[in-house]
């Protein structure tokens, strides 16, 4: 029998617009590396398909700490971060798609 052994790191990102893997600890700057998993679980905005424009419109809100699917499209995650690992991320099915598009091109 294979014995799987816990994750390194699991990095569990809430506010996933103000994220950096990139952090200042006291005099020196500190990089994530070897991480083995992310967790995301952003709020997000509500958002709406535009049967016009034929793509996912952001409803605007004065909701503080939500993120639209555009403002999540800025997020890159480094090799160096994460070479080999697992994504999991809180999605309203309405976005799936457009998250899958997005990181099938990193």
């Amino acid at each position: 029998m294979k014995v799987i052994d816990k994750p390194k790191q699991v990095l569990k990102i809430k506010d996933v617009a103000s994220f950096n893997f990139e952090f200042v600890a006291g005099d020196r700057l500190v990089v994530m590396k070897d991480v083995e998993g992310i967790l995301m679980s952003p709020r997000w905005a509500p958002h709406r398909y535009d049967t016009t424009l034929k793509q996912l419109i952001a409803v605007k809100t004065d909701e503080p700490d939500i993120i639209t699917i555009d403002e999540f499209k800025k997020l890159k995650i480094p090799d160096t971060v994460m070479r080999d690992g697992i994504l999991f991320i809180w999605v309203e099915k309405e976005l799936i798609h457009e998250i899958i598009k997005f990181f099938g091109k990193q």
